[in-house]
């Protein structure tokens, strides 16, 4: 249980936050400071672990066999160093030593020692990762990862010449953000360009273009070779990209469109990936280990709190005797209203086909109808009406199927915070899920953090909480504290 590399990090976070001398800090919780160092060290390797833990797809991106002998892959580590010691069974077989550490180490089948190293035992592998080498495999596997919104618009803007304009555009905008596995960044601009293009000119003489059908056409146009994920993403957050263009005056304000789309995308992808960035810096700031405070110190705090969560996730402990009033949920939607919503999405989409599908037929037969006295239509009109009559059977169902499920989601809708108001042991688990999936991030100038799960396939935040960073670090020490006496009961 690592108990004491969480209150490593409560160290850290009370050193930051209150700008106090960092070594009175470490002796209030530890012995020593060696002691501290190597909690600190250790939570490095959680890092490298986490992130080999999410890069991991089985698919190397760098020669295995030099890297599992030395840790070195040519052109990033050409220095050796300390590798681990693997079984002969694994002697001509790099892929699957690497699949059983990786797996050892999904299932918290590993010990973090003394020596800086990680020791992994599982029924398939048992072996020591050096620091070092560990470090180089998890940044070995992480892929380069480009992304970039979607904007479509009716409506063509000459500009966005002031604030108002902004606010209409944003709201006006349908958006979804495009991710692709690339070898390069013009690579990916160049194949975006082409996809953009090709559903901009599908499109253009729509009446009516809604985001799925954007989505679909621009998938299908892009090449098969890339790795593609696309999510729908609202720009509900007004406040944050118009504060952004505010802070750059006439500089943004007096661009062509096409610059102006090219700074929210910027911003938008900055705040999208603020958790990787985050995480990135806290790890960095464990391994520098420097006195003087950071340059990057919200995004340096904002890590600390994600691996706080993510080591917490993996301890058993009951929340319901720690109090969380300090936390004000804003914003919660449910697994289960997710799903509601989810399934009403697509029951709509059926909805809105049988209408159309209803359409095609009337104009059908109005078009049999004029040529009466002509020749005889009477038998075709007889099979339309058919079908006319039969897809008004169907949307009648899937009418009142929606109806019955828009009940439903009121209903949970005006529950969802509600039913978090003493569920702790809820609350905390959507906390971590925030750290690992969602945002934390620090705004009003650091004084407040901010939670938040966002739904890509809803284009809905699901879930939204607040502390102010001073309450926050209470918190963190009425944990560490509960964890202590914990574990003190159980040596017992």
């Amino acid at each position: 249980m690592l108990v004491q590399e969480l209150s490593c990090i409560e160290v850290l976070l009370n050193h930051l936050v209150n700008n106090t001398d960092l070594n009175k800090e470490i002796f209030a919780d530890f012995t020593s400071t060696l002691t501290f160092d190597t909690k600190k060290s250790n939570l490095f390797n959680v890092c490298s672990i986490n992130n080999l833990i999410r890069n991991y797809d089985g698919r190397a991106p760098f020669p295995l066999v030099p890297f599992v002998q030395n840790g070195t892959i040519k052109g990033i580590y050409d220095t050796p160093t300390l590798a681990p010691v693997i079984d002969p069974k694994y002697a001509y077989d790099e892929a699957l030593f690497l699949k059983s550490v990786v797996e050892a180490l999904k299932n918290d089948n590993y010990l973090l020692d003394d020596d800086n190293s990680v020791f992994v035992s599982s029924e398939k592998v048992e072996t020591t990762l050096p620091q070092v080498w560990l470090y180089r495999l998890s940044e070995g596997y992480k892929r380069t990862k480009y992304s970039r919104f979607y904007f479509f618009n009716k409506t063509k803007e000459a500009d966005i010449s002031d604030k108002n304009s902004l606010i209409d555009y944003l709201r006006c905008t349908k958006t979804f953000l495009v991710t692709l596995t690339s070898n390069n960044r013009t690579d990916f601009d160049i194949e975006f360009a082409k996809a953009e293009a090709l559903t901009n000119n599908e499109v253009r003489n729509e009446p009516v273009v809604k985001v799925e059908q954007l989505i679909e056409i621009f998938k299908k146009n892009i090449n098969p070779h890339y790795e593609v994920e696309i999510g729908r993403y609202k720009l509900t957050d007004l406040f944050f990209i118009v504060a952004k263009a505010e802070a750059m005056g006439k500089e943004f304000y007096t661009k062509p469109l096409e610059e102006q789309q090219k700074y929210i995308n910027e911003w938008l992808i900055e705040f999208l990936n603020s958790n990787v960035k985050a995480n990135e810096a806290a790890q960095e700031y464990l391994l520098l280990g420097k006195k003087e405070e950071p340059q990057n110190k919200k995004e340096v705090i904002a890590g600390l709190i994600n691996l706080y969560f993510e080591i917490l996730s993996k301890i058993e402990m009951d929340f319901n005797d720690v109090s969380l009033t300090d936390l004000k949920i804003i914003d919660h939607i449910p697994e289960e209203l997710q799903a509601n919503l989810g399934d009403r999405k697509e029951l709509t989409k059926i909805l809105n086909k049988l209408i159309e599908d209803k359409q095609a037929i009337k104009d059908r037969i109005e078009s049999f109808l004029a040529l009466q006295g002509k020749k005889d239509t009477s038998s075709e009109v007889e099979e339309l009406i058919k079908a006319y009559r039969a897809i008004e059977e169907k949307e009648s169902l899937f009418q009142q199927r929606i109806n019955t499920l828009q009940a439903t989601i009121r209903e949970q809708q005006s529950d969802s915070i509600l039913d978090l108001s003493f569920a702790n042991n809820e609350i905390i688990k959507l906390l971590v899920q925030a750290a690992k999936e969602g945002r934390v991030y620090l705004n009003n100038n650091g004084s407040t953090i901010t939670f938040e799960l966002y739904n890509n396939s809803l284009g809905q935040t699901t879930f939204k909480a607040t502390i102010k960073t001073l309450d926050f670090l209470t918190l963190v020490e009425n944990i560490n504290y509960s964890l202590k006496e914990n574990y003190k009961t159980r040596k017992n």
